[in-house]
């Protein structure tokens, strides 16, 4: 038999691509499908001049996935106020200066800054180039690298619990926004049920007087100028400015005083209890406060990047009013 024909089965003979004038794959410049189409086979119809039925097999079709067009950003400024805003809040805002206080003042900004210019900024324009290259969320971009998956599942777990309690401090902000309206004030006077018998208004002149009252005794310091003497004794409930100063710097609450601020914080808005014995009961009005809030949150970015762009110019400013 020459090289020309192939034998499929026995009494059926075929002529080659070859000689039958019809190009291969190969130089045809066709690849070879990827998924399978049931009942096409290579043979089928390749029969020429032979009247013998020929042996179908499977073939293999390349199928392309649907391509999902996503939303993007309407200018490059809300992009970068929406990272602004994810990287800075309320809480960094205000932690920040506790922090550099807390751990040498200014030299606190020497490791701080080394920090994150070395793995914080690093990191952030990673995951910001990860997931401007992929356009996908934080566990589909993953799939540039499977084996990294559980890593977008970690950071959407890490996300849900940040927002479980962050966003406890909006309410507060709210609640408190909710009560400046009022006249007077609730944290400006006592008498309210949830004010002690210690609560003072005046808090910080009472606390003033009562550190001036050991220049009041019969033997006095010598080392206090006779005229601060003299103008404690002739009037001692109405100090001067420089003299509070000169008294007590940080005014203490001594003797158990309270002032109307802090129990409006403590006793109202947070409602401590004595210990985890006592979990207390739900507070209604912050209840209120938790769902209005979670509609707002949701009305912020229902429309996807296109209304979360305009908002982020209020939230990511807000902060460092």
């Amino acid at each position: 038999m020459s090289p020309e024909v192939e034998e499929n089965s026995p009494g059926d003979v075929r002529l080659s691509q070859m000689e039958a004038g019809i190009p291969s794959e190969e130089e045809g410049g066709v690849a070879r499908p990827l998924v399978p189409v049931p009942g096409v086979g290579v043979g089928a119809g390749g029969c020429e001049g032979g009247g013998g039925q020929t042996q179908t097999q499977p073939q293999v079709q390349a199928t392309a996935v649907p391509y999902v067009e996503r939303e993007t950003w309407t200018r490059q400024m809300d992009f970068i106020m929406s990272c602004v805003g994810f990287a800075v809040g309320l809480g960094n805002v205000w932690r920040f200066p506790y922090l550099c206080y807390k751990n040498g003042g200014g030299v606190f900004l020497i490791p701080y800054m080394i920090i994150v210019f070395i793995g914080g900024i690093p990191v952030f324009f990673l995951e910001i180039a990860l997931g401007q290259f992929m356009k996908q969320g934080g566990v589909s971009a993953w799939n540039i690298a499977p084996l990294f998956k559980g890593l977008g599942l970690a950071s959407m777990v890490i996300v849900f619990f940040c927002n479980t309690y962050y966003i406890m401090i909006l309410v507060w902000g709210l609640y408190f926004l909710l009560h400046s309206f009022t006249n007077p004030l609730p944290w400006a006077t006592c008498g309210h049920p949830w004010n002690t018998l210690n609560c003072t208004e005046n808090f910080r002149r009472a606390c003033h007087n009562r550190s001036a009252l050991p220049l009041l005794s019969s033997t006095p310091d010598p080392s206090i100028p006779i005229s601060l003497l003299s103008s404690v004794v002739s009037s001692p409930l109405n100090l001067s400015s420089s003299t509070l100063l000169l008294f007590n710097g940080s005014c203490v609450e001594p003797e158990g005083m309270r002032s109307p601020v802090i129990e409006f914080w403590e006793r109202k808005v947070l409602r401590l209890s004595g210990g985890l014995d006592e979990p207390g009961d739900i507070s209604t009005h912050m209840v209120l406060c938790l769902i209005a809030t979670w509609v707002i949150v949701y009305f912020c970015i229902w429309k996807g990047v296109k209304g979360t762009g305009k908002v982020v110019y209020f939230t990511a400013l807000f902060p460092y009013l």
